[in-house]
C-alpha cells in the first residue's frame, strides 16, 4: 500500500501541475479575448458584469471567419487603432509618428511616445525623438540615468518592481503594436517600423 502510495500521489502531483498550466491558459486566452473585443462580459441585472460568463461581440464571430492572416491583421488592426493609453489612441498616433520619422525604438517609445496623452504632442514627440537621436551615447545614458531617478522618487515608494513592470508594458505596447498592418517589430532591437 505504502508503494501504491508514493507512485500515485506523484501523479496527482503531476496532474496538479498540469491542471494549473491549462487554467492559467485558459485565464490567458479569455484575457485576450476581452482585451481585443471578441467577447465582453453580459451585464447583471445588478448592473455589474457576470465574470463567469463570455458572450461573443459582432467581432467575435468575424475574427473566426478569417481564413488567413491578413484578414486576422485587417481586423486587428482596426480594433488597434481604437485602442487607447493614456486617453490617446496610441496606435493611431504611431502609425502618424511612423509616417513621419520611419521608426521608434524601445528609449524613444518609452520616454516619448509613451507619455503623449493628446495628438496635440505630435509636433513635440517628433522634436524630442529628434533630438534624442542626436545625442551621444554618453548623454542618452545620462538622460536616461536622470529619468530614472525622477521614477524612482515618483513612483518606487509605493510599489515593487515599477520599473520593470513598466518596462514590460512598454514592449507589450510596442509589440502589440507592432502585429498591425504596415508596422513591422523587430524583437531582437525593440524598434517598430513602416513597411
Amino acid at each position: 500500500m505504502k508503494e501504491i502510495l508514493e507512485i500515485t500521489s506523484e501523479k496527482f502531483i503531476r496532474d496538479r501541475q498540469v491542471m494549473d498550466v491549462r487554467d492559467i491558459f485558459i485565464r490567458q486566452e479569455k484575457n485576450y479575448l476581452l482585451k481585443f473585443g471578441l467577447a465582453v462580459h453580459p451585464i447583471k441585472q445588478n448592473g455589474k458584469p457576470d465574470k463567469s460568463q463570455l458572450v461573443l461581440t459582432s467581432l467575435g464571430p468575424e475574427f473566426a471567419n478569417c481564413t488567413d492572416l491578413d484578414c486576422i491583421k485587417e481586423l486587428y488592426t482596426n480594433f488597434m487603432l481604437d485602442y487607447t493609453y493614456n486617453g490617446l489612441k496610441i496606435t493611431k498616433f504611431t502609425y502618424k509618428l511612423l509616417k513621419k520619422i520611419q521608426y521608434i525604438n524601445f528609449d524613444e517609445f518609452s520616454l516619448f511616445v509613451i507619455h503623449a496623452y493628446t495628438e496635440d504632442e505630435f509636433d513635440e514627440t517628433v522634436k524630442l525623438i529628434s533630438i534624442y537621436r542626436n545625442l551621444s551615447i554618453r548623454e542618452k545614458t545620462i538622460l536616461k540615468e536622470k529619468y530614472n531617478e525622477m521614477f524612482k522618487k515618483i513612483k518606487e515608494p509605493t510599489a515593487k518592481n515599477v520599473k520593470g513592470n513598466y518596462h514590460k508594458k512598454v514592449k507589450h505596447t510596442m509589440s502589440a503594436i507592432g502585429w498591425c498592418k504596415d508596422i513591422k517589430c523587430d524583437f531582437i532591437n525593440w524598434k517598430i517600423e513602416i513597411t
